[in-house]
């Protein structure tokens, strides 16, 4: 399988003077092909085609794992149990216990 170096390379000074980290990757000739056609087609260098289209697929991603999204119902008992919790059980005073005595007093 053929290779192609994809660097970002190509980047504007405004961004070079911003940027902190940087990224390369090894992809299949014929991939790297279909980024910079893709690029072209928007008027994107590869560079910033490929940053957008990870950045917005990194945002997809973490929004998918860390947004909790509740119908109607769940919402409003969230909010009723936040707004009016119920007294500590056994459980959460004992754990409260060994926090203050782990953590605070140390």
């Amino acid at each position: 399988m053929a290779t192609a170096s994809v660097s970002l390379r190509r980047l504007s000074s405004k961004q070079l003077n911003r940027r902190k980290a940087r990224f390369e990757a090894r992809v299949p000739a014929h991939m790297k092909k279909q980024w910079e056609h893709a690029a072209a087609l928007t008027g994107a260098t590869l560079s910033d085609f490929v940053i957008r289209s990870a950045q917005a697929e990194a945002e997809k991603t973490i929004e998918k794992h860390e947004l909790l999204v509740l119908n109607e119902k769940a919402s409003r008992a969230f909010f009723e149990l936040m707004m009016n919790p119920p007294p500590p059980n056994a459980r959460l005073l004992a754990a409260a216990r060994r926090h203050k005595q782990r953590v605070i007093e140390l």
